[in-house]
C-alpha cells in the first residue's frame, strides 16, 4: 500500500483523498463483512489504541482486515490522513509476541460499515472506518494528527470529541446498510 493517497481532483478544483483498498474492491467489501464476527483486534505491542499505525481485525470467515493510514499533503503544509484497508486470507503473519489483542466486550457481529469522511474547505478525505455491530455497538479506526497514526475506539468505549479535525467536520458515509 502506498504511504500516500493519490489525489482525485474534481472539475471544480475540489480534492478527494479516497480510501485505498487492497485484496478487495469497494463493492465486495460489504459482502466480505456482512454478518461476520470480529474475533480479535490486534495492534503492535509497542503501540496503543490512541496512536496505532497498524490494526488487524480477524474475522470468523478466516479473513483478516488490515487497517493503516496514509498522509498526503494537498496545499501548503496541510496534510490529511486517509484510511487504507487490505483484506487477506490465511494465517496471520504477525508474531504473537509482537502483537497485543484489544478487548472486545462481547461477541461483535458486523451489521454495517461506514466510511468516516472529513469534509473541509475544498477537500474531502476518507479518514477512517466505523464498523457497527448488529446490536448497535461501534468500532472505529480514524486518522489523527500524527502522520500515519489512527485512533482506535473499541466497542463500549466512549467515542472521542475529535480526531484529526473537530468531530463536526466529519460525516459517516454508509458503505452498506444493516442486514
Amino acid at each position: 500500500m502506498k504511504p500516500y493517497t493519490t489525489i482525485e481532483v474534481a472539475p471544480d478544483g475540489a480534492c478527494h483523498l479516497p480510501m485505498q483498498l487492497e485484496g478487495v474492491g469497494l463493492e465486495q467489501l460489504h459482502t466480505l463483512l456482512a454478518n461476520r464476527r470480529i474475533l480479535t483486534c490486534k495492534i503492535p505491542k509497542a503501540q496503543k489504541p490512541t496512536e496505532a499505525w497498524h490494526v488487524v481485525l480477524e474475522l470468523d470467515s478466516g479473513d483478516y482486515l488490515e487497517l493503516t493510514s496514509s498522509f498526503t499533503r494537498t496545499t501548503g503544509w496541510t496534510e490529511f490522513g486517509s484510511v487504507n484497508i487490505a483484506a487477506f486470507q490465511g494465517e496471520f503473519k504477525g508474531s504473537s509476541s509482537k502483537w497485543v489483542e484489544l478487548p472486545l466486550d462481547r461477541e461483535f457481529v458486523i451489521g454495517a460499515l461506514d466510511i468516516i469522511r472529513m469534509n473541509g474547505d475544498g477537500v474531502t478525505v476518507d479518514s477512517g472506518v466505523r464498523i457497527s455491530s448488529v446490536d448497535g455497538r461501534v468500532f472505529t479506526a480514524v486518522s489523527i494528527d500524527i502522520p500515519g497514526a489512527m485512533l482506535v475506539t473499541m466497542p463500549g468505549e466512549v467515542p472521542p470529541m475529535e480526531w484529526q479535525f473537530p468531530f463536526s467536520d466529519y460525516a459517516f458515509v454508509p458503505l452498506s446498510s444493516r442486514s
